[in-house]
């Protein structure tokens, strides 16, 4: 149930009119008590992806990782 909020939130947030978005924006966006700075940070660690400028294609791949993880059921 949680999960499925959150990733409606960042899907609303993808289609939104953005450059680029930051780490802060998706924790904002998410509004859960299990997605922390730390899990997003070390999501886009891990997805080679820059924190302080996520851009489209990147927030498509990080909601694809988000859908794998198990902390957020």
């Amino acid at each position: 149930m949680e999960k499925a909020k959150v990733l409606r939130n960042l899907e609303k947030l993808l289609n939104r009119d953005f450059e680029f978005i930051n780490a802060g924006r998706i924790l904002i966006v998410s509004n859960n008590k299990n997605i922390t700075a730390d899990l997003i940070n070390s999501l886009c660690f891990k997805l080679d992806i820059d924190p302080n400028r996520i851009y489209k294609a990147d927030l498509i791949k990080f909601i694809d990782s988000i859908k794998d993880l198990k902390e957020i059921d």
